[in-house]
């Protein structure tokens, strides 16, 4: 969420809060009234970062993707309503989409 917020892709916005994949472990850190969550993934979905202000951040479309996954898997709460889908380029999600099984495309 705090992806698709910064590209502006959702309109819900993230308060004391900060949303990271993560290749070791679910986890949420608290410190100074600043929440870090750490949703995990696996290896093989860990990509689709670039480099902006000095931090790296999914693409919008990674975002979005790493987002539907874990709502798939009943991990993370979404709301398709506060989307802005024009906002994404819909070639590079089918590109992104192959990545991941079939079972969670449906």
């Amino acid at each position: 969420m705090t992806a698709l917020f910064f590209y502006g892709v959702t309109t819900q916005v993230p308060k004391s809060y900060y949303e990271s994949a993560s290749i070791r472990r679910s986890k949420e850190i608290n410190a100074d009234g600043v929440s870090f969550n750490f949703r995990k993934i696996k290896p093989e979905y860990y990509f689709g970062f670039k480099k902006k202000n000095n931090y790296f951040i999914a693409t919008p479309e990674k975002a979005l993707i790493d987002s539907l996954y874990l709502y798939s898997l009943g991990r993370y709460s979404l709301d398709l309503a506060a989307l802005d889908s024009g906002k994404l380029d819909r070639e590079k999600l089918k590109e992104l989409i192959e990545v991941y099984p079939l079972k969670k495309k449906q």
